[in-house]
């Protein structure tokens, strides 16, 4: 089978004869066309001559025909011949190309399959390919050695840790078996905290508002003296507390000090261990306690002083002669309870009663907060729970949409102006009476309707018992039944003797 080229060429070849440039193309066409206007004496050709029928039979001479026509007819015939020729040359060698066996068309579904499948393979591909270069890097990295995660190399240059007995990492281990809080619980608890602060905030408000609108007494119409006075008395009592807790710290410091003396004494013939080293620890530790306390003595006697007479140039009245600055005074342990003994028996007299009495005041008052918030905390929860199955029940109400709230009790209760939603504000909790309110509101609806239904049923009954009792009176009237109060029967009715069943004489009425 020779290649495209050869044909091609081959093609050119025999059409070689046939094929001329366009301009000598145009040309003949103008010279046969002057020539045929001519001959059909100036009348314009009914329409282009070279369209002329392959199949039309002009081969045959023409006799009578001479000149251009002529010329034209000839051309034509050998115009036709070419046509023939090439359609022939052109089926053999469609006959050459066409295969010998039979063509199978392929199915345009199996082509779409065949697509969709080359398709998912390359996808299939492209993955795989892209794992395969990131395993490739990975196992690059040094980490996939094994060694790499060994914490040897790494402590290998570090000191050993001090050996820690097994009961102190025990104690500060962490279990692993406790509860993990949730993040809900933590601020549910949050809530409750916030809750509770704020209401004992409030709760001190009002309470301070009431003990200012209680108080008649203006701190500022107190004399000074007064005032000087009341300092002193708290002032002493502080100190007096404050000398008992130090001389109780002394002797319980006295006491422990006896005691791992006796300790130490006998320590020797119980234990194995080094006595000697132990004694010294014991009394160095001793020595520095008693020198801090000595100290601590020592500053809170001179502040003592310096107090004490701070409140005495207070107590002296101002005057604008020169005095001479008090020097600070020389420690005397042995003075300072003794100058405070007298002040102090009558102070302690006369405060101790209100004290004991504003510590039950202060037990009884941190009861009944811890027990009131207990119950807030309690009625939050069934509040909480209230609304949540409220709002469950809504959709599932026949009533609500049947007689819904009025937009205008809607529009007063949402006012920013109103009594409720400033409670709403102010408390911070679902507000239950609002959302009480539609269902309030329905149910009164759905009574009185029900009410007025049946109001209208018992009026139509009555109405029908009474056109019931009507026909029945009538029917009793044809009967001749009637009553004493509705007709009586006259003596002299000659139709009274009759029955009005049969028509028969019955007996007459007795008088």
């Amino acid at each position: 089978m020779p290649s495209p080229e050869e044909t091609v060429k081959l093609v050119q070849q025999s059409m070689a004869v046939y094929v001329k440039p366009r301009e000598q193309a145009e040309h003949v066409r103008r010279v046969i066309a002057y020539h045929l206007q001519s001959t059909v004496e100036g009348s314009r050709p009914g329409g282009p001559l070279c369209l002329i029928d392959a199949s039309a039979n002009i081969s045959e001479p023409y006799q009578g025909i001479r000149g251009a026509t002529q010329e034209f007819f000839k051309a034509s015939a050998a115009n036709s011949k070419a046509l023939e020729e090439f359609e022939t040359v052109r089926k053999a060698h469609t006959q050459l190309n066409q295969p010998a066996g039979p063509v199978i068309k392929p199915n345009r579904y199996e082509i779409l399959d065949d697509k969709l499948h080359l398709i998912n393979q390359q996808e299939k591909s492209a993955r795989l390919g892209t794992l395969e270069r990131h395993i490739d890097i990975l196992s690059e990295k040094p980490a996939t050695n094994p060694d790499f995660l060994s914490l040897k190399p790494i402590f290998k240059d570090l000191r050993p840790l001090v050996k820690v007995p097994r009961e102190i990492v025990d104690s500060l281990a962490m279990d692993e078996n406790a509860d993990r809080r949730d993040l809900a619980s933590l601020v549910e608890k949050l809530d409750k905290v916030l809750l509770k602060s704020k209401l004992l905030l409030t709760r001190e408000e009002q309470y301070l508002q009431t003990l200012k609108s209680q108080i008649s007494l203006d701190p500022r119409s107190v004399t000074p003296s007064a005032k000087a006075r009341a300092l002193d008395t708290t002032r002493n009592e502080l100190i007096n507390w404050i000398e008992s807790e130090l001389s109780k710290a002394s002797t319980n410091a006295d006491d422990s000090d006896a005691g791992h003396d006796s300790d130490s004494s006998h320590g020797p013939s119980t234990s194995g261990e080094k006595p000697g080293e132990e004694d010294e620890v014991a009394k160095k530790t001793r020595q520095t306690i008693m020198t801090k306390l000595g100290t601590v003595k020592e500053s809170y006697q001179l502040y003592v002083a310096a107090r004490k007479s701070l409140v005495a140039a207070l107590k002296e009245p101002v005057s604008m002669s020169a005095r001479p600055v008090a020097e600070p005074p020389v420690r005397q342990p042995q003075e300072s309870p003794a100058t405070t003994e007298g002040s102090s028996g009558t102070a302690s007299y006369l405060l101790l009663p209100y004290l004991s009495k504003l510590s039950e005041l202060t037990a009884a008052q941190k009861a009944v907060i811890a027990y009131k918030s207990h119950f807030n905390v309690a009625l939050a929860k069934q509040l909480k729970e209230a609304c949540q199955i409220i709002d469950h029940l809504v959709p599932e109400s026949q009533l609500l949409p049947q007689f819904p709230w009025p937009a205008s009790e809607r529009a007063k209760h949402l006012n920013p102006g109103s009594l409720d939603h400033l409670t709403a504000a102010v408390s911070d909790q679902p507000d239950l009476s609002s959302q009480i309110k539609p269902w309030v509101f329905a149910s009164d609806s759905a009574r009185i309707a029900t009410m007025e239904t049946v109001a209208e049923s018992i009026e139509d009954g009555q109405v029908g018992i009474e056109s019931i009792n009507k026909t029945l009176t009538e029917i009793a009237s044809l009967f001749g039944e009637v009553n004493g109060d509705s007709a009586s029967i006259s003596q002299g009715d000659p139709w009274a003797d009759l029955a009005l069943d049969l028509g028969l004489l019955g007996p007459k009425p007795r008088p």
